[in-house]
């Protein structure tokens, strides 16, 4: 993956940071989304396991395809990797038996937010970054919800239920 970023460079200055303050905020989510692309395919985890080969491939395609700055291959780009990711994360979802219809919508909504982070205007890519963050409040807020239905033990209070059943023996 690092031997892209060279790459990444010469075709799209703002990247260093050369340009207007919009270009180098389209340019530095470009990066990010593409890097993800590429690091989820490589590693195989996208929030949830990926299994198949050619997914992996697609995903590091799809990396690819985003760092160059090229509109219709960023969309291309795009379309492939958040296709993958929401697939993957959705038929997950079901094998394990969960229909968490709120899960769902942060993942479709998160999705349209990284393609209003991708197109070539300004107005949407920062539109797409605050939808984004919306959608990361939103679920770190769930994940707390969750966290507060579980009810955590004592190990104090393990022990003596231990010590309770050998003496019952």
């Amino acid at each position: 993956m690092a031997f892209l970023a060279p790459y990444a460079f010469v075709y799209n200055t703002a990247i260093l940071l050369i340009g207007s303050v919009p270009d180098i905020i389209q340019a530095a989510a470009q990066v990010f989304l593409g890097t993800f692309f590429l690091a989820a395919g490589v590693e195989g985890f996208v929030g949830k396991p990926v299994k198949n080969i050619a997914l992996r491939i697609l995903l590091v395609a799809a990396g690819a395809l985003i760092i160059i700055p090229e509109v219709i291959t960023t969309l291309a780009g795009y379309a492939l990797g958040i296709g993958i990711v929401v697939a993957v994360n959705l038929l997950a979802q079901r094998k394990e038996g969960k229909k968490d219809k709120a899960s769902e919508l942060r993942l479709a909504v998160t999705a349209v937010s990284g393609a209003l982070v991708v197109t070539p205007e300004i107005i949407t890519t920062v539109a797409g970054l605050c939808l984004a963050l919306a959608m990361l409040i939103w679920s770190k807020r769930a994940e707390k919800k969750q966290k507060k239905d579980v009810v955590y033990v004592e190990a104090g209070e393990v022990l003596e239920t231990v010590a309770q059943d050998i003496d019952e023996d």
